[in-house]
């Protein structure tokens, strides 16, 4: 089971239609764009229903470096749910 079907299932029933009926909304994607930038405000997430997202870093002088691929049923975007909510990438 995919972690993003699995978060959605945890929420409570009621929960989890008014995000998924009323507070979502399909968004087509053009190849190469950038769905957000690190340090800005981060008000919403992503269910990838098809296609994959490839997450990367932006390194000075250098090409962005691809730190993960996202497809089918994954989550992207965390950093909405917490504070300050402001994009991030985790750094281990």
């Amino acid at each position: 089971m995919s972690t993003a079907r699995s978060l959605l299932d945890a929420i409570p029933p009621e929960s989890r239609a008014r995000l998924l009926n009323k507070a979502a909304c399909e968004v087509p994607l053009v190849l190469d764009e950038r769905l957000f930038e690190e340090g800005r405000r981060a008000d919403h997430f992503w269910l990838i229903r098809s296609g994959q997202v490839e997450v990367d870093i932006r390194v000075p002088g250098r090409r962005a470096a691809v730190i993960e691929t996202l497809g089918q049923d994954d989550l992207l975007g965390w950093s909405w749910l917490f504070s300050p909510h402001v994009w991030h990438m985790a750094r281990t």
